[in-house]
């Protein structure tokens, strides 16, 4: 093996768990990318640093497969936006234009001579794989992975000598152009593994959060760009290419603009058994209420600061004013689709064993909360606290307190 390619690969292997696929239909809390120091058990998250923003990318150069014919720096400018315009956020982004030559398996692998390696570089490139041919190499199927982008972090969580911090320092994006897909999918695509690229994870706000019929229009529409699959276009309707509420709150909560946390609200609290014990890696979805009906969901996850041996401690940020209920689920492809291999990384091993339900204590009979279910009036700046949460058994009832003065504090600034 060529030394380029060894020592990519190696590298590659490394940072393996980081592969995050966005999958056709057929193949098949906002979260945000978190990692537990395995020395000092800290938690910490992925973001890129101020200094670094704008962050830089560099177009690959090379054919386009499905997309020969795009002008294909408008289509990634374009397909940036969504991101950029998220006014309670900062995050920008800055072409250094396209390389002369093919990034393919030879360029990114066999050429020793090459300036392009996939991790390593300081380069954070866009590649267009034209003909599946770099998905293949690195072990995904050519004809079911559409894309998928890859933040490095600066250190390892199990060398001492090396800490991890969390800061990204490298990546990039792969986009599978040799499926046969309409542009829009690609678009939806580019924007997903940006999403990735800059330090979000797969959303728990899954379309069963607000319908059992997966192919519902209304469902599709509220479904968040960070969902781990793709999804049909609904009959009738434009391409779904916008953010949603469980996006806008993740982005703003890592790259928070000056004053946007006195916009939302908060709710937080802890998920427990009949026990005692925390329960790690629960999906809490805050379900924003237009009478009877969900009109959008902001996730969280419990144990997000304390990790698998804390609190089970959840904290739901960035909600805008309105009337809230709150259902609990594991992550499983029976509640959502997708295991907690899915959402990955801290949360990988999330703990599946209880049933979903509504507050308090209410099974989930249907997507919709009951009558019965606890709401619960968030307004801007401030935060519901006090919740406890007790699957699987009767919750022995607990104070709510609504708190002034620290705003919809986002959770990890």
């Amino acid at each position: 093996m060529p030394t380029k390619m060894r020592n990519a690969a190696q590298i590659l292997l490394l940072h393996l768990f980081l592969f995050l696929f966005l999958l056709p239909p057929s193949a098949a809390g906002y979260t945000i990318f978190t990692e537990q120091n395995e020395t000092t058990m800290e938690i910490g998250v992925y973001y890129w640093s101020l200094e670094d923003i704008p962050v830089t990318y560099l177009l690959d150069g090379g054919p386009q497969g499905m997309l020969s014919g795009v002008d294909l720096e408008a289509f990634i400018r374009k397909n940036l936006q969504p991101w950029i315009a998220v006014d309670t956020a900062y995050i920008a982004f800055e072409s250094q234009g396209t390389t002369d030559e093919d990034l393919n398996v030879e360029t990114l692998f066999d050429d020793p001579n090459s300036p392009y390696l996939l991790i390593g570089d300081g380069i954070h490139e866009i590649i267009i794989d034209q003909d599946g041919s770099i998905m293949a190499e690195l072990g995904a199927d050519p004809e079911t992975v559409i894309g998928f982008g890859i933040p490095v972090v600066n250190g390892d969580s199990s060398l001492p000598e090396n800490p991890f911090d969390g800061r990204i320092l490298d990546g990039f994006i792969l986009l599978n152009t040799s499926i046969d897909f309409p542009e829009e999918v690609y678009a939806a695509t580019i924007t997903h593994e940006v999403g990735h690229f800059i330090g979000l994870g797969h959303t728990t706000v899954v379309p069963q959060t607000f319908t059992e019929n997966f192919a519902d229009t209304e469902a599709v529409a509220k479904t968040p760009t960070m969902y781990a699959f793709t999804l049909p276009d609904p009959p009738g309707c434009a391409p779904l290419l916008t953010l949603e509420a469980d996006d806008v709150a993740a982005l703003s909560a890592l790259y928070p603009a000056c004053g946007s946390t006195e916009r939302y609200g908060a709710i937080e609290g802890v998920v427990r058994t009949s026990g005692g014990a925390p329960v790690f890696g629960a999906s809490v979805a805050a379900l924003k209420m237009a009478g009877d009906q969900i009109e959008t969901a902001v996730s969280g996850l419990s144990g997000y600061r304390t990790g698998p041996d804390g609190g089970g401690e959840f904290r739901i940020a960035g909600l805008p004013p309105g009337e809230y209920a709150i259902r609990v689920q594991p992550i499983t492809p029976r509640e959502m689709g997708m295991g907690p291999e899915t959402v990955g990384l801290l949360f990988s091993e999330a703990d599946t064993f209880f049933r979903c339900e509504f507050l308090d204590d209410l099974r989930c009979a249907s997507a919709t909360p009951p009558p019965e279910a606890r709401r619960f009036q968030v307004t801007a700046g401030q935060r519901i606290t006090g919740i406890e949460i007790v699957v699987n058994g009767d919750n022995p009832g607990y104070e709510v307190r609504t708190e002034g003065g620290g705003g919809g504090a986002l959770p990890y600034t």
